[in-house]
């Protein structure tokens, strides 16, 4: 039942669940900016599940199947890219009035030099690969409890409403 499914789509679907989730998720940042950490919860927690049964089906811990491994591998992908442009979201609205593109280069240069160490075992002989699955899975899981500890806030967009109403302010007393 589990050993009829296309490898050769499986980096498609891949590709098409992370676009159309940083898209959403963007979009979404956007309209629900005052339930940030909420939103991200859940993704994390989606992530986390997904890549614990991925890990452990990996493992041997629960029985194998294919077609359960792609669907958890393709979930972890659609809540981890999910999360990434949240992430920039809420980092840009704690770290307010620091500029947008300051927060931002400081999140993209960090992540890539992690990228980079995490990379670069791999190629470190006898180093093996079964601990990329546990990295991933425990990333997301510690995740969790510190998004938990953040304290939300939303300086940025308590400027931009407060520019909102003084503009709508303006144009009524304006047209009356």
């Amino acid at each position: 039942m589990c050993s009829h499914l296309p490898d050769s789509h499986f980096n498609l679907y891949i590709n098409i669940i992370c676009g159309i989730t940083h898209y959403v998720s963007h979009s979404l940042a956007d309209h629900v900016s005052r339930h940030m950490k909420a939103i991200q919860f859940v993704l994390l927690v989606g992530a986390a599940v997904s890549y614990a049964l991925f890990t452990f089906m990996c493992a041997g811990t629960i029985p194998y199947c294919k077609a359960v491994l792609f669907l958890t591998f393709i979930l972890g992908g659609f809540f981890s890219n999910g999360s990434i442009p949240l992430f920039f979201e809420m980092a840009v609205e704690t770290a307010y009035p620091v500029a947008e593109g300051i927060t931002s280069g400081f999140l993209t240069i960090s992540c890539n030099v992690l990228q980079l160490v995490f990379y670069i075992f791999p190629l470190l002989p006898k180093f093996g690969l079964k601990w990329i699955n546990w990295c991933t899975f425990a990333t997301y899981a510690a995740c969790i409890p510190l998004l938990a500890l953040w304290r939300e806030r939303y300086y940025r967009s308590e400027v931009d409403d407060q520019g909102k109403t003084a503009i709508n302010s303006t144009i009524n007393s304006i047209s009356q």
